[in-house]
Formats: structure tokens, sequence, C-alpha cells
């Protein structure tokens, strides 16, 4: 009976991966489509852009898939493990307990230390930003130099906010490392 449940969760589980990534695959050719890139005459800052906006895209995605999915994996775990304790009266194993308590502990370790919804939200920021960046090209018209201008503006600005959220070590980046000695000086 229990394993009956187990291939349960595991079968639903793959459901929603498979799910996911068959939207995330098909949400991004669709906005490839949608692009309006036609006004950007230079090709490579075309390429450039192009290259970005999805690139961001497909990691908001992927971050908003793994968030959600995690969330929603440790949620179905515990609220599993009373399902299982009434199942369970007559059988001494608590083993299936302990797996799914450790199971729960990981993913929520998982979610802190990555923390896929700030790097969901930071990235689809930044795709909203570039995707009004093309707007704005159209409505105002802007020149192909005054755009890349903006386009390297707003790719400096996303990688400086990495650096002020800690999520680089720029002392370590910087070349003095971990040693205590450097940091005095």
């Amino acid at each position: 009976m229990n394993t009956f449940y187990i291939i349960f969760i595991i079968i639903l589980i793959l459901i929603n991966c498979f799910a996911y990534l068959y939207i995330i695959v098909f949400r991004l050719k669709d906005l490839e489509k949608n692009l309006y890139l036609e006004n950007i005459t230079n090709e490579y800052i075309k390429n450039r852009f192009k290259l970005n906006l999805l690139w961001y895209e497909k990691h908001a995605l992927i971050n908003c898939f793994n968030y959600n999915f995690y969330i929603l994996l440790s949620i179905i775990l515990a609220a599993f493990i009373p399902f299982l304790k009434d199942l369970n009266k007559n059988n001494a194993n608590n083993n299936i307990y302990v797996i799914i308590s450790i199971l729960i502990t990981i993913i929520n370790g998982y979610l802190y230390i990555k923390d896929p919804k700030i790097k969901w939200y930071t990235y689809r920021k930044y795709s909203e930003i570039l995707k009004r960046l093309i707007s704005d090209k159209i409505i105002n018209n802007l020149n192909d130099n005054e755009f890349l201008k903006n386009l390297e503006d707003i790719l400096s600005e996303e990688s400086g906010t990495w650096y002020s959220k800690g999520n680089i070590n720029s002392t370590f980046l910087s070349g003095k490392g971990f040693n205590s000695d450097d940091e005095k000086s």
C-alpha cells in the first residue's frame, strides 16, 4: 500500500516537471517570434539584445519553476506524513517518516541557500526592462547606438545588483581572498 502512494507522488512530480519544461520551451519560442526587432538595423545589436532577453526570460522561468516546484513538493511531503501515519497504525516501521522529514529539510535548505524566488524576481525584472527598452526604441525612434548604450547600461546595472546583494564575494574577486591579514590592510 505504501509503495502505491510513493509511486503516485513520483508520477505527480514527473508530470509537473514535464509540464513546466513544456511551458518554458514554448513560451521562449513565442517570445522569440514577437520581439519586434525589425527596427534594429545592426545585426550585432539585434543578436545581442535577443540573446540577453531570451537568457533573462529562460532563467526567470527556470527559477520560477524551481521555486514553485520545490515549495509544492515540500508542502505535499509534509501533508503526506500524517496520512501515512494513519495508514501504518499497525506497522512499526517508522523509517518512511524519517526519510520524508529528511527530504523536506533538504528541500527547504535548497530553497534557502539557492533562493530561486529572488533570482526569479530579479531575472524577470530585467527581462521586463529589456522589453520596455525595445518599446522605447520604437516609440522614441532611438538610433542603434543610443539603443546599444541603453542596453549596455541595463546589463551593467544588472551585474552590479549581484555584487550589492552579496551573491558574489567582491572581496574574493578583488584578489584579497579570505586571508584576514589582507582585509586589515
